[in-house]
């Protein structure tokens, strides 16, 4: 009798253990899941803020600039301003970082335009990035110049993808920033999916 109780309990035992397994593996997955949406949406705030800052100061970085030659970082300009979320700032200000450890640089260019550029790592979630930066900069179209990419970090063999025009460039043949859906981003998005990406961001 005692034998069979104890088998009993042992069955008991490794049932409630499998019981909390089950619940701690969803549990973790939820928290994972819970987890990406916190940092999709920071992203996304992160974006907005730094877009937002380049549309503002646009004509005051152009004249700060101008006269100089080649690619200007603009990051301590910005920062000067007070524009540059405290959690983005790194050590050198030649880059910042968003919630994901992304790098960006911010820059402006001799041939007349601000750019941002995101140095997106494949990873499990550099889809989900890359959807979500384009979606934020939807937001604000009719700033925005032109979204494209770039395959690699470097100038060697590198690929570039074909451009997403913003409003002031928008015509019935290219592809507008403002008319793409959500399966278009995506599409576009497939550029970054597999190796390592710039994704820039342009104004004028």
């Amino acid at each position: 009798m005692k034998f069979n109780q104890l088998g009993r309990s042992m069955v008991e035992m490794l049932g409630v253990l499998a019981i909390i397994g089950v619940l701690s593996v969803g549990a973790i997955s939820g928290y994972s899941k819970a987890m990406m949406k916190y940092k999709l949406n920071k992203q996304a705030e992160q974006a907005n803020t730094i877009i937002n800052a380049c549309i503002r100061y646009l004509n005051d970085l152009r004249i700060k600039t101008g006269a100089a030659s080649g690619q200007n970082n603009l990051i301590p300009y910005l920062n000067k301003l007070g524009e540059i979320p405290e959690d983005m700032l790194t050590s050198n200000l030649s880059r910042i970082s968003d919630v994901f450890k992304t790098e960006m640089s911010i820059y402006y260019h001799e041939t007349n335009y601000l750019g941002i550029i995101y140095y997106i790592d494949a990873s499990h979630s550099s889809m989900e990035q890359c959807i979500n930066i384009i979606t934020t900069a939807k937001e604000n179209h009719s700033a925005i110049s032109t979204i494209f990419f770039r395959n690699d970090y470097d100038d060697k063999d590198n690929e570039w993808s074909t451009r997403i025009y913003g409003d002031v460039g928008c015509t019935k043949n290219v592809v507008c920033l403002k008319d793409m859906q959500i399966s278009d981003i995506y599409d576009r998005c497939s550029f970054c999916e597999s190796s390592q990406c710039l994704l820039y961001i342009t104004f004028r």
